[in-house]
């Protein structure tokens, strides 16, 4: 995270560093470089959890720089060892635990994708014991395998809902099987069709390239058109949504600001981010906030609710009830040993 905060400190005034990478095809790796496997999750709350990470480094990079656009890949590769099999999970779990940043409108979900693996897939047939690769799908199977790993991140008006770029994917140009070939059309008319942005890899001369040896020019062969068909896609106007994140207090505090970290002390905390309200809790402390409706002025005094006394009815009988005062709403909430502890409330 240092290192981050190092590069977002020196290029912050660079008009053309717009965006941040945080890791490139996150996957299982060497445990403290012994032969023990070590995999990543998304969302467990210990030490190897991708989410939680990614959200931390990307609030750092933030306090540096507000306007920079944090990029969170999904987790390309879980498994032990490779005979053992394992799986290409992606973004999937970004339903269960979205990534929430303190700035808004600056996440953006990147995935991989390539013929020659799978789902379950390593790319090499001798470990993955007849795992099918994406280049063996039948068409339907897999656009609706593509859309459940990543492609479904990109709608409106979801608690998960945000950017997504394929920011890796390409092909040989000699020697593409059929299979190959056909899997490099229809990855093309997904993010045509559903207008994706995206990154081609690799720019430079290589079986994979784009330009010639001498670098002066793009080569014309088969993946001509698509490549064409591709640089066509021209993205809809830009229209304000209503915006939704959740909060999770599963592993500790989880805020979307940094406005009121401990107002609550001794309890884990959820709060929403700036300007946003709290709408909705589950009974496993998860909360929904919006901005949706009337605007709210932050700038506005906070009342901390940890009791019943300004509940004015028994709208629960028989259990503690938590709300706010007239005229303001619920902008986070708290979890004790029991259960919810108490309200963050904004006039």
């Amino acid at each position: 995270v240092q290192d981050w905060k190092f590069l977002t400190k020196r290029y912050k005034n660079i008009p053309a560093v717009i965006a941040m990478d945080l890791r490139n095809e996150v996957r299982t790796a060497k445990w403290k470089d012994t032969f023990l496997p070590n995999s990543p999750n998304w969302g467990s709350g210990d030490s190897n959890d991708w989410a939680r990470a990614a959200e931390h480094a990307g609030n750092e990079i933030l306090d540096d720089n507000p306007n920079v656009l944090i990029i969170v890949e999904g987790i390309n590769w879980s498994g032990t060892l490779g005979l053992l099999g394992g799986y290409r999970p992606h973004l999937m779990k970004v339903l269960d635990r979205a990534v929430q940043l303190k700035v808004p409108g600056r996440l953006v979900y990147a995935a991989h994708n390539y013929a020659f693996v799978g789902p379950n897939h390593n790319g090499d047939d001798k470990t993955s014991f007849g795992q099918i690769r994406y280049s063996d799908m039948d068409e339907q199977a897999f656009y609706d395998q593509i859309e459940a790993e990543w492609g479904f991140i990109f709608q409106d008006e979801k608690f998960y809902s945000a950017p997504v770029i394929l920011s890796e994917f390409g092909i040989e140009k000699d020697n593409a099987s059929e299979k190959g070939r056909l899997w490099f059309k229809r990855i093309v008319h997904y993010l045509v069709e559903k207008k994706f942005h995206f990154a081609y890899w690799p720019l430079n001369p290589e079986a994979y390239g784009l330009l010639t040896d001498d670098w002066q020019s793009m080569r014309s062969d088969w993946r001509s058109d698509s490549l064409q068909e591709l640089l066509s896609i021209r993205p809809d106007p830009v229209v304000k949504k209503v915006r939704y994140a959740s909060v999770t207090l599963l592993s500790g505090d989880h805020s979307l600001t940094s406005r009121f970290d401990d107002w609550l002390p001794g309890d884990y905390k959820g709060t929403c981010a700036d300007n946003t309200r709290l709408i909705g809790l589950s009974q496993d402390n998860r909360g929904l906030c919006t901005d949706a409706g009337e605007a709210i002025d932050w700038t506005a005094s906070t009342v901390t609710v940890a009791n019943e006394e300004r509940t004015h009815t028994d709208w629960a009988p028989g259990y503690i009830k938590y709300s706010c005062p007239d005229d303001h709403y619920a902008i986070g909430f708290s979890k004790g040993f029991w259960g919810s502890n108490g309200l963050l409330c904004m006039k």
